[in-house]
């Protein structure tokens, strides 16, 4: 540890020291006072405990915000995972003291505003104290993992269930007040560069771009390090859910509630890297640093201004039949720039923004390490938003928008349209709510349970349509109405369509979607491909309940369930199942069965079903002990409907009634028997009667 750092302007320092806290804050400080024209230090953040976020800015004139691709490095969120502190330190000098001598970093701080923050989580790394990381620990003094605190795109704003730390909300915060190109953070523990996405298997829009960067940067790494240096994985590269999934990770939340591209680099096996072996770690990387931070200056990119005023227009730029998942971009309130980074290929290029007319370029070819300029020019017109969707039930929904301009040319009519893909027109399902300025209300019908929808407001004037942003939602589940109803599992991995699962005090483990459990125990799924299993790494009493969806039962005379399930013991550990049924959404869960034995092969279960209701539901709940797993599949629910009970019983009553009457009175001269009223007996209309007459005690209202 040094807590005294001396920089000479012009002399390279030697980076193989961990600075103590108050060094550190003094080094930040001094390289805005070394080079006050190209640096600017700036606390995002003063913490509870008294540290200090610090990011430096570096660019040619550095105290102002000019039209240039913003950029951000982000070290060590985890405490204890330093080698991208010292790394990102060590650049903010390389860049400062080759200013003007050498032609790349010169070009980067001329064309780019660099931010680069080198200790994300300083409580985390000082946690013993100012004066040591030897001390330092993944988490914030909270205890929370901030890779993990972050509002996630499939898990939501709090998948931790940890309220957001400071730390969380200050770069949150800070990213806001920024449009940010590209970024990258910095780990440790492995050595391989993780690009996106973190939480689900769907590849990135840009998953070719993100091969191509990623492999860039190991393979550079490659050429200045020992054969053994981020080789892990596929040679040093990996898409992070293939890894392994991440909820609440930095790199997700800036991919998609910001636009950037952020990338996750594991630097360093070793979580505390040795002093020593820092210098080292620097040569490996410090190329690679240089080539992704340039990644962001290629691509598309150029103003967007107002064809009649020059002035700048905050406009999304998407690529059209490409972009998907926020992938498209934003041009800055500021001045109107925009950036693009993509694959070599061909593409159409979308500029819209409220107020004016969308236009579209087509045919634009891009190769690698080329910047395309596209300036656009846009024309005022009419604007709409989207309302946001409200009374969402399994087949309506109701939404909306806002004239928000009118333009030169009156609005003739105006709604909302949809679909399930993105991007509905109004050659898709639409209303049609009145005409001119103003907001207006829109009811969506015919509409599928348990399915995703996109939702656009429109207005048309004489000049043709114009649409608000795609808002999507999804329909309500509804109830299952239709026996036998079957779950089989097979989504793709994932949880079935109005599933769900609940964490019996916050376990944090969850079931999933495998074949068997996903080593050997069992091998595969009882039918198909998939099938559910829950399983945790500890002994720990850690249950969660998988639900199935509602379900009217009160149809169905006798009602089961069966299913298949396994639940191997590994020794000295043995999972467990419980199953539980409720009679309503807001009901009290009563146990229905316990498995609590070893059981390594798939076994059928059959439970009959009681206190049939007309919204039942049905809990597998999962005992995770570090067991095999247990392991579910084949769903299946059955019963007698109550109408072909009934019809039956009738018939059975009806043949009853018809012997007895042949017995009193017996055919004679081959006459038809006849009632006792005399009248020959019509079966048909005598089964209508005592239909009648047998459902009056259980429909009063019934006619006759």
């Amino acid at each position: 540890m040094q807590d005294q750092i001396k920089l000479l302007k012009g002399t390279k320092t030697t980076w193989n020291f961990y600075p103590t806290y108050d060094a550190y804050v003094a080094l930040m400080t001094d390289f805005q006072a070394m080079y006050p024209t190209l640096c600017h230090i700036e606390t995002i953040t003063t913490l509870p405990s008294g540290r200090k976020i610090l990011v430096a800015k570096i660019s040619d004139n550095v105290t102002t915000d000019e039209a240039e691709p913003e950029f951000l490095y982000t070290s060590s969120m985890h405490g204890d995972e330093t080698t991208g502190y010292v790394l990102m330190l060590q650049l903010i000098e390389y860049l400062l003291q080759n200013y003007g001598t050498n032609q790349e970093a010169t070009d980067l701080v001329n064309n780019m505003e660099i931010y680069i923050n080198p200790l994300a989580n300083p409580d985390g790394t000082y946690y013993g104290g100012n004066n040591s990381v030897s001390g330092a620990r993944r988490y914030n003094i909270n205890g929370v993992d901030l890779n993990r605190n972050y509002p996630d795109p499939e898990d939501g704003d709090h998948p931790d269930g940890e309220a957001w730390q400071p730390e969380t909300v200050a770069f949150m915060n800070f990213a806001g007040q920024h449009d940010f190109v590209a970024a990258a953070n910095f780990h440790g523990g492995v050595e391989v560069v993780n690009y996106p996405w973190d939480t689900w298997a769907t590849r990135s829009a840009d998953d070719d771009w993100w091969q191509f960067v990623s492999r860039e940067y190991a393979d550079t790494v490659h050429l200045h390090s020992p054969s053994t240096y981020m080789d892990y994985l596929n040679n040093g590269v990996t898409n992070g859910y293939d890894w392994y999934e991440v909820a609440g990770g930095r790199q997700d939340y800036m991919n998609y509630f910001h636009h950037c591209r952020e990338v996750t680099l594991e630097i360093s096996d070793v979580k505390l890297l040795p002093a020593a072996q820092l210098p080292a770690h620097w040569n490996y990387n410090f190329r690679s640093l240089i080539l992704y931070m340039k990644q962001a200056t290629y691509g598309f990119r150029g103003l967007i201004t107002d064809q009649v005023t020059g002035n700048p227009v905050e406009a999304k730029v998407m690529l059209t039949g490409h972009d998907a998942l926020n992938t498209e971009v934003y041009s800055t309130a500021l001045h109107g720039d925009y950036y693009r980074p993509v694959k070599a290929g061909t593409y159409t290029l979308e500029v819209s923004a409220p107020c004016y007319i969308t236009q579209t370029f087509t045919n634009l070819p891009i190769a690698d390490y080329t910047a395309f300029s596209l300036n656009v020019q846009l024309v005022p017109g009419a604007g709409v938003s989207t309302a946001a969707v409200t009374s969402i039930t399994a087949t309506t929904a109701v939404s909306g928008g806002t004239v928000v301009c009118e333009g030169p040319l009156q609005v003739t009519a105006r709604g909302v349209c949809w679909s399930t893909s993105a991007n509905p027109t109004i050659q898709d399902a639409h209303t049609v709510d009145g005409a001119g300025y103003g907001s207006f209300t829109s009811t969506l019908t015919g509409l599928s349970a348990s399915s995703g929808y996109f939702v656009r407001a429109y207005i048309t004037t004489g000049s043709g349509t114009t649409y608000g942003e795609n808002i999507t939602f999804t329909t309500s589940c509804g109830l299952i109405l239709a026996f036998p109803w079957y779950e089989g599992f097979e989504n793709g991995g994932s949880m079935p369509d109005c599933w769900a699962q609940q964490q019996i005090n916050n376990s944090n483990v969850n079931w999933t979607y495998i074949s068997g459990n996903g080593s050997g125990h069992p091998a595969a799924a009882h039918g198909g491909v998939y099938n559910a299993c829950m399983k945790d790494n500890t002994s720990a009493d850690n249950k969660t309940l998988l639900i199935t969806p509602p379900m009217n039962l009160s149809g169905l005379i006798n009602p089961s369930l069966q299913f298949w399930h396994t639940q191997a013991y590994w020794s000295p550990d043995q999972d467990e199942l419980k199953v539980f049924y409720k009679t309503s959404v807001s009901g009290t869960w009563i146990l229905l069965q316990t498995y609590t034995s070893n059981l390594t092969a798939w076994t059928v279960e059959n439970l009959a079903l009681p206190d049939a209701s007309a919204e039942y539901y049905i809990g597998f709940e999962g005992n995770a002990k570090y067991g095999y797993g247990v392991c579910l599949d084949d769903v299946l629910i059955t019963g007698t409907p109550l109408l072909c009970w009934l019809h039956h019983k009738i018939r059975m009553w009806v043949l009853r009634q018809e012997r007895l009457i042949i017995l009193l009175n017996p055919i004679q001269h081959g006459q038809r028997p006849a009632t006792r009223h005399g009248a020959a007996l019509h079966r048909p209309e005598t089964e209508m009667v005592l239909f009648r007459r047998f459902m009056m005690p259980i429909r009063p209202d019934f006619p006759e």
